[in-house]
């Protein structure tokens, strides 16, 4: 089995770009300290074969790989105040056009019988995932509670998938 990983922010909260497009430290939820140095040392890939792709999932075609392959993705929270969703510092931005792309794309994945795994929020700061929350409405998925997370601003956190 192979885990494909595919994200347009891989930053964890511990790069951001400013709108000159250079790299500063975080803001808000969380800051680059001795745990996330501590998080990063001790990462421990467990499958035994794992293929991380930085990029648009768009150009990623499923039918290339094995169908036991799980698809994961980590998009940016379009409910939330994250600075990478405004366009602004070197990215494409995320709004609910997005959203709903993405969310046709996984179940086009699905249809074609792969599995997958994606993270988002239902909830955060008063605001609702109404796109999120009606696509699970009408797929049989699991929805893992992640639980709330963030210190500041909490926000209520899910993991999707399609598999045991």
């Amino acid at each position: 089995m192979k885990l494909i990983y595919s994200s347009n922010v891989f930053f964890q909260n511990i790069i951001r770009f400013n709108s000159k497009h250079q790299m500063n430290t975080p803001t808000g939820n969380n800051e680059f300290n001795e745990g996330s140095i501590q998080r990063i040392k001790n990462f421990n890939v467990k499958s035994t074969s794992f293929e991380l792709i930085n990029g648009n999932y768009l150009d990623l075609d499923p039918t290339m790989y094995p169908k036991d392959t799980i698809f994961y993705f980590d998009p940016p929270y379009f409910i939330t105040n994250s600075e990478y969703i405004d366009g602004k510092r070197g990215m494409n931005g995320w709004d609910s056009n997005q959203e709903t792309e993405l969310l046709q794309y996984i179940s086009k994945l699905n249809d074609l019988g792969y599995k997958f795994m994606l993270s988002n929020v239902l909830e955060h700061r008063g605001k609702m995932n109404n796109i999120l929350i009606e696509w699970i409405d009408t797929h049989d998925f699991e929805v893992v509670d992640i639980g709330r997370t963030g210190i500041k601003f909490p926000r209520y956190e899910v993991l999707i998938k399609n598999f045991d």
